[in-house]
């Protein structure tokens, strides 16, 4: 069963402010998990935490898997030095 894709409010907002070439290449590489969202290229759990991210040139995608749902909830998408920061 694929996995649904859903952006939260702040990952929405984070995609928007990119350039139209790196929102597709982030959309993109979004799509391919959903076959298997723990094993797809890029994707590494964060450590700690059940939150996993991917990897999309500079940029980084962070994201939770609900099984129950079958869903991929982005929750945040930013460039590398600035996405692990707490706000």
């Amino acid at each position: 069963m694929p996995y649904a894709l859903r952006f939260s409010d702040p990952a929405e907002k984070n995609l928007a402010e990119l350039s139209a070439q790196t929102q597709s290449r982030i959309l993109g590489a979004l799509r391919r998990l959903s076959d298997d969202p723990r094993r797809a290229p890029g994707v590494k759990k964060l450590a700690g935490e059940s939150l996993y991210r991917l990897r999309v040139g500079d940029f980084r995608v962070i994201f939770a898997v609900h099984d129950g749902p079958a869903e991929v909830v982005v929750l945040k998408i930013g460039h590398r030095r600035d996405i692990y920061r707490r706000r």
